[in-house]
């Protein structure tokens, strides 16, 4: 398989439409969800697992799962980006990021991070990348250095840890 090019960030701009409003006069929780997997579905395409070649290689991509940190209200009207890029890999999983910010201030209203699993076309199982696909990400993967001042990257739930680093 050949790998095509790609460049990241993958960037999607939006304005928070009247829609997207909830009782609270904010962007409903579940919108959020909607941001990002629009997101994680353009940046896909930016790796190429959308090619009919990757599909050819018997491999798709599944999300796994995923972990959304709200930071700031966005309310109606607010011009947002959502920055997305990979953040880390392995033979069978990659996790991306996402980083939903308000343009102009550049301050993060919501953060996500998607683990993405290559699953066999035929079992349904985990499998690894085709090995040009893996390469090509693990060249994309930030360093370690560069992933520990990432706020929030890798951050589980929990009730007796410090919640998320807030701006």
């Amino acid at each position: 398989m050949r790998v095509r090019p790609f460049s990241l960030p993958v960037v999607t701009k939006m304005t928070v439409e009247a829609a997207w409003i909830d009782e609270n006069s904010h962007m409903n929780f579940g919108r959020y969800f909607d941001v990002f997997v629009e997101a994680s579905n353009k940046i896909s395409d930016a790796l190429g697992f959308d090619d009919d070649e990757y599909i050819e290689t018997g491999c798709t991509t599944f999300a796994g799962d995923y972990h959304v940190t709200f930071l700031e209200e966005a309310r109606l009207g607010d011009r947002l980006s959502c920055i997305s890029t990979v953040l880390s890999v392995s033979e069978k999983k990659l996790i991306l990021r996402h980083d939903l910010v308000r343009e102009g201030e550049g301050s993060a209203v919501a953060t996500a991070e998607e683990l993405v699993l290559s699953v066999s076309l035929e079992t349904r199982r985990v499998c690894p990348f085709p090995e040009e696909m893996y390469a090509a990400l693990l060249a994309a993967a930030p360093t370690k250095e560069v992933l520990e001042t990432i706020p929030n990257s890798g951050r589980s739930i929990s009730l007796t840890t410090p919640g998320p680093k807030r701006n």
